[in-house]
């Protein structure tokens, strides 16, 4: 297993500080994925959506381009974007890669349980789409859910 020092290519570990073991610049750029997009960059923020089906958020650039992922970012709405109830979410750039498009499940919650919600996301590399029931409210199997609670601010670079 590789640390953090290390990268694992076809089943081969490379120390990433260990120049001497590498034959050529073209060699390392093969076998080395290069990362384009700064950790923190924000590659989305639309004032805040429900992630409704008919919302697509579009990233400034692709996850793929990422060091490790994406951080979601969810906040409270009630009339406008509030500064409480935020809720921070990872989603490896590998199962992007790996599941494009796979819808992605994220519970939300505030610390008294006054709101209890969940959003549903299809994540690709270059866009983020919503779903129908990420607004929704009502009560099933003696939860109350509030869908409604919550809206997605950011998408930061991780």
């Amino acid at each position: 297993m590789a640390n953090l020092s290390q990268i694992q290519v076809d089943g081969t570990t490379y120390d990433i500080c260990d120049t001497t073991a590498r034959d050529s610049i073209s060699q390392i750029n093969s076998k080395f994925p290069v990362f384009t997009t700064t950790p923190g960059t924000i590659l989305w923020s639309g004032g805040g959506w429900y992630m409704a089906d008919n919302q697509d958020a579009l990233l400034t650039y692709p996850v793929s381009s990422c060091m490790l992922g994406i951080t979601i970012a969810f906040q409270a709405y009630t009339d406008a974007v509030q500064d409480y109830d935020a809720r921070y979410f990872f989603v490896p750039k590998n199962h992007v890669i790996e599941h494009p498009g796979m819808g992605v499940d994220f519970i939300l919650f505030t610390n008294t349980f006054a709101y209890i919600g969940a959003k549903y996301l299809y994540i690709w590399d270059t866009h983020i789409k919503g779903n129908a029931n990420n607004t929704s409210t009502g009560t099933t199997n003696g939860i109350t859910r509030a869908n409604n609670h919550w809206v997605m601010t950011k998408v930061i670079a991780t």
